[in-house]
């Protein structure tokens, strides 16, 4: 935040990742919630994630304070991760945390990923209105 010119407060700031990178997302986002306004795990490979449990989503969505966070997570129909993606928004859904849940069509790969990416950047940039932002940065610029 100090180098380049951001908003720096968690309503402008997500995280996401694809697969190992999903897994760290969504474990940042969950140890530090304060931290951010949404989180995608997209493919995430929770299934051979060897965290403690500390730091495993799948154990942290049981208990973190996480209800403020929107959250996306999201497989192919055809990914070998699309259980344990289940299994982290049946958690979810248990703890009634509001969160996106989809399965497209496709394998834990790139080919898959592409045909998401603008469901992803909708997701992450749907509440930030362009007019806003900009009147933010440049009263944040004036200072």
């Amino acid at each position: 935040d100090g180098r380049f010119r951001t908003l720096a407060d968690a309503e402008h700031r997500a995280i996401g990742g694809i697969s190992r990178g999903g897994v760290w997302a969504l474990e940042i986002a969950f140890k530090h919630p304060e931290l951010f306004a949404a989180v995608g795990g997209h493919s995430p490979a929770l299934a051979v994630n060897r965290a403690t449990d500390d730091y495993d989503p799948l154990v942290l969505a049981k208990s973190e304070p996480i209800d403020q966070l929107r959250i996306f997570l999201d497989a192919g129909d055809r990914d070998w991760t699309r259980t344990a993606t289940q299994a982290l928004s049946k958690i979810l859904a248990e703890r009634y945390i509001p969160h996106t849940y989809t399965i497209g069509k496709g394998d834990h790969d790139y080919p898959y990923w592409a045909t998401q990416v603008e469901a992803y950047l909708r997701f992450y940039g749907a509440p930030w209105k362009a007019e806003k932002v900009v009147e933010q940065l440049l009263a944040a610029q004036s200072q």
